[in-house]
């Protein structure tokens, strides 16, 4: 018994569309005084912040390209571009992975 009527499979098929193209036009945001920085997890939450000494907090959020998070984990011994931004303590809390195209845009502070 097929209980989906033609006028049903048109209506979610436009709002399946409508929330496609909605999700593909938000812009990921970088706050303005996050810092650019190269970083690489060594064992987290132990980091190198352009090659110094750093920590991750305890509620470090990562972001990827996509704005996705990421587990701090899955980075290790990689050299990324990254923009961040510390807490009170100086422990790195956020951080956005960036294109190097994108890395190579942002102003240096």
């Amino acid at each position: 018994m097929n209980r989906w009527t033609r006028p049903t499979a048109i209506l979610l098929s436009a709002l399946l569309a409508a929330a496609g193209a909605f999700a593909q036009s938000l812009a990921r945001e970088i706050p303005a005084d996050a810092r650019p920085a190269r970083l690489v997890v060594t064992l987290a939450p132990q980091v190198l912040v352009n090659g110094q000494p750093a920590q991750l907090s305890p509620g470090a959020r990562i972001r990827d390209t996509r704005n996705l998070l990421v587990l701090s984990a899955s980075l290790t011994g990689q050299d990324l571009p990254v923009a961040l931004r510390r807490d009170t303590l100086g422990l790195v809390h956020e951080v956005w992975l960036l294109t190097e195209a994108e890395y190579a845009r942002l102003p240096r502070r």
